[in-house]
């Protein structure tokens, strides 16, 4: 029988090769098991009674109550603060009628903390025959309005309101863009803003005195020329006008 005889060099690359293959399939393993740790590690924090959620705090809130908000929101004290989709808390909240932008951030390990900004009521309008409703300056519905409230504008004149989350028809972007553009000075002194039959817009102050406004046209001129006469009357001491800027350029007055 004759022997064989293996290179001394071609053993040494063979054995080699053979320790690179291991090296290689231990450097895998590690790997893997490295990131199976990582994945447990975090499956254990995210479920962690540590993690859960021990408090909610919740700020800006005035007409909303803080029952109300907290059953909307549906976030309880043990919930897990990894899980909680902070932009749908915040989505949920501002579907309440009174509600216009939320913030939501957590505070590891266990806070929520939530800041509310509450919609601000600029008239009332009606709902129903003799049934107020209070609005913003968007024309979003917020409530009911026990009564009519003496420091709001009255809208009237316009398709009825709906229930408190939904936005008046757009025939009410004009009054409301009346209101927002008057200076504090006198917006303060509206009682109303109405449309006649024509559609034609005119407002009352809480004195009777009239602004006749005209269409829904070129209203930045008309509040500026109605915002100027009714301080002129004011200072010449007039009573029982009515000032018409439906052509703001040939504003007129004459006496009610």
């Amino acid at each position: 029988m004759t022997a064989v005889t293996v290179n001394p060099r071609l053993d040494a690359r063979r054995v080699a090769v053979q320790r690179d293959v291991a090296r290689r399939r231990t450097r895998r393993l590690m790997i893997v098991l490295s990131l199976l740790s990582t994945v447990l590690l975090g499956w254990l924090v995210v479920n962690s009674p540590l993690m859960d959620v021990d408090d909610v705090q919740i700020r800006g809130l005035d007409r909303v109550s803080l029952d109300a908000a907290e059953e909307a929101m549906g976030v309880s004290v043990g919930d897990s603060m990894a899980r909680l989709d902070t932009d749908a808390i915040a989505e949920k909240l501002e579907l309440m009628a009174w509600v216009d932008e939320v913030v939501v951030t957590r505070r590891w390990p266990g806070t929520l903390d939530i800041t509310v900004r509450e919609r601000e009521a600029v008239a009332v309008t009606l709902v129903d025959a003799d049934q107020w409703v209070l609005v913003d300056s968007d024309g979003r519905v917020l409530s009911e309005a026990l009564g009519l409230v003496p420091s709001l504008p009255r809208l009237t004149g316009l398709r009825a309101a709906a229930e408190p989350g939904t936005f008046l028809a757009g025939d009410a972007a004009a009054p409301l863009a009346i209101i927002t553009a008057l200076p504090d000075s006198v917006a303060e002194q509206v009682a109303a803003i109405w449309r006649d039959g024509d559609g034609e817009l005119s407002m009352s102050l809480i004195s009777g005195d009239i602004v006749v406004l005209g269409g829904d046209l070129d209203l930045r001129a008309k509040v500026a020329a109605a915002a100027t006469m009714v301080e002129l009357m004011a200072e010449q001491g007039r009573v029982d006008w009515i000032v018409d800027v439906s052509v703001p350029s040939l504003t007129t007055v004459s006496d009610r």
